[in-house]
């Protein structure tokens, strides 16, 4: 693992307020070799400044900015992959601008991945809230055989990929529309499953995972996080980057995944949590959920 290079790759946007206590918690980490590359979306509230103080202060540190504003983070997140020469490190990580990594979050997704012999890691996190308030978000439960239908791994400021998913990953994406592109987690999580890449959930919390308005999905605790998410569901906004993924690398379930029937008869294979299992299968069978 002290041989191994490593990238941590960190979209920023207008995050002034947490991004350096971010960088603090990176620099920290009980592995040293590793590299930091930070793309910022053309902020406007000074997280640029902030993060070229950082650059200057420490060489492991570089930035970017995209030719023209992404976005939003997933987006964000590809555009990188797509543009960034990153073949040449074993390992790629993933991080927002505004948790807090445990000191040993890196040591230990290598660990893992390396004892288990694994493509992917992810873990658990826990949500803190500026009121000081706390909650252990579980997303260790048991992997379902279709469970990349309808959620990702947990968060992607968890996950810790190998060399062979990033350049299996980069090929498939010289082949979509990047513009259907949303959420960047699920979609690696789903390419990962559907092309046979193992994955190993982590039953440790190794980040606390910051609660604010501005997060895009967030940890899914409050009433409103999940009106958003139920939104984003009916909207089919989310399933077109599914539907791209499918319909390329596998073909034969794009009628499947499109029957309300096939959806009912398959639902336990849907969520690795059980009350979410039950939750799904009334969406469907009322119609909120159409892929």
């Amino acid at each position: 693992m002290k041989s191994a290079k490593i990238l941590i790759i960190m979209t920023t946007y207008n995050g002034s307020n947490y991004v350096v206590e971010q960088l603090d918690s990176i620099m920290m980490q009980s592995v040293s070799n590793f590299d930091l590359l930070v793309s910022d979306d053309h902020s406007s509230d000074g997280t640029w400044s902030l993060l070229k103080k950082a650059a200057k202060q420490n060489a492991r540190i570089s930035l970017r900015q995209p030719a023209i504003r992404q976005g939003n983070a997933g987006k964000h997140f590809i555009e990188v992959i797509v543009n960034e020469n990153i073949s040449s490190y074993d390992y790629i990580l993933f991080s927002d601008q505004d948790d807090i990594w445990d000191q040993d979050k890196i040591e230990r997704a290598l660990d893992i991945m390396c004892f288990k012999n694994v493509h992917a890691y992810s873990s658990n996190v826990t949500a803190f809230w500026e009121d000081g308030n706390t909650k252990l978000l579980l997303k260790s439960q048991q992997q379902r055989k279709y469970d990349y239908l309808f959620e990702a791994a947990g968060p992607g400021c968890t996950y810790c990929v190998d060399k062979s998913v990033i350049h299996a990953f980069k090929d498939y994406l010289a082949d979509i529309d990047l513009d259907k592109i949303m959420l960047h987690d699920w979609l690696i999580y789903g390419f990962c499953r559907i092309r046979g890449f193992s994955w190993w959930i982590d039953d440790k919390s190794v980040l606390l995972y910051r609660q604010h308005s501005s997060n895009v999905i967030g940890s899914g605790a409050s009433f409103a996080a999940k009106i958003r998410r139920m939104q984003m569901l009916r909207s089919g906004r989310v399933f077109q980057q599914l539907r791209e993924l499918i319909n390329q690398l596998q073909p034969d379930m794009s009628d499947k995944i499109s029957s309300r029937w096939w959806l009912l008869r398959n639902v336990k294979h849907l969520r690795r949590r059980k009350r979410d299992r039950y939750i799904l299968f009334i969406l469907i069978l009322i119609g909120l959920i159409n892929v």
